[in-house]
C-alpha cells in the first residue's frame, strides 16, 4: 500500500467505512508515504478486531523516515510520522474499543515500529495481546523476559534494547500482554 494522502484528508479518505471488516493485514514498510493510508484505513475500519502487520523493510528505513524530521521539515510534503503517531490523542482512530490482537512480523525494533506500536497501545482500550514476531530464535516470552533473553546471548545491540525497554514502557491497557515470539515471517513484495 502507498498512498499520498495530505494530512487534512485523512478524516476522509474513504467514501464509506468499513463497517463489516474485522481483520485487516498490511504489508508495509512504515514509510513516510505510507502514513496516510495506514491511518486512512484505521479511521474507516472501527470494527476491526485483529491486525497483522508483515513489515517489509530495505535497509536505512528510519534514516528515510526520521531525516525530515530531525532536520525540521515537517511539511505535508515530507509528512514524518512523528506528526502523527506521536500525538496522544487521534481523532483519526476508529478501533479503540474493538481491536483485541495485534501481530507484527519481520519486528527489526526500529524507531518508527516502536512509535507506531506504542500508538496502538496508547489508543487501543480493548487490546489484549501484542504479539512481536522477532527474528528466529528459540524464545517465546514477555517483553522483560525478551529483553533479558537478548542480554544474555549477546543478540542485540543497546539501543534495540533502549527501544524495546521503551516499548515495554508505553501507556496501554493494564489487560494488554506484549508477547516477543521467534519466528522467520515471509514478505511478499512486488519487488
Amino acid at each position: 500500500m502507498k498512498a499520498m494522502i495530505a494530512y487534512e484528508d485523512v478524516h476522509t479518505c474513504l467514501p464509506t467505512t468499513l463497517q463489516q471488516l474485522r481483520h485487516l493485514k498490511l504489508d508495509v514498510q512504515l514509510s513516510k508515504d505510507e502514513l496516510p493510508g495506514i491511518a486512512c484505513l484505521l479511521r474507516n475500519s472501527p470494527e476491526i478486531e485483529s491486525l497483522t502487520i508483515q513489515l517489509c523493510r530495505h535497509a536505512n528505513m528510519d534514516k528515510d523516515i526520521m531525516e525530515p524530521m530531525e532536520n525540521g521539515n515537517t511539511n505535508l510534503s515530507n509528512w514524518c510520522e512523528g506528526s502523527l503517531w506521536d500525538c496522544h490523542q487521534a481523532p483519526f482512530y476508529s478501533p479503540k474499543y474493538n481491536l483485541k490482537k495485534v501481530v507484527v512480523g519481520n519486528f527489526k525494533g526500529e524507531e518508527n515500529e516502536i512509535r507506531f506500536l506504542a500508538f496502538l497501545l496508547r489508543n487501543s482500550l480493548a487490546l489484549k495481546k501484542l504479539v512481536i514476531l522477532v527474528q528466529p530464535i528459540s524464545f517465546t516470552g514477555s517483553g522483560e523476559a525478551y529483553v533479558e533473553y537478548c542480554r544474555k546471548i549477546g543478540s542485540a545491540s543497546k539501543k534495540y534494547l533502549e527501544n524495546i525497554r521503551k516499548l515495554m514502557g508505553s501507556p496501554r491497557s493494564p489487560h494488554t500482554e506484549i508477547l516477543f515470539s521467534g519466528s522467520q515471517p515471509t514478505c511478499f513484495s512486488s519487488s
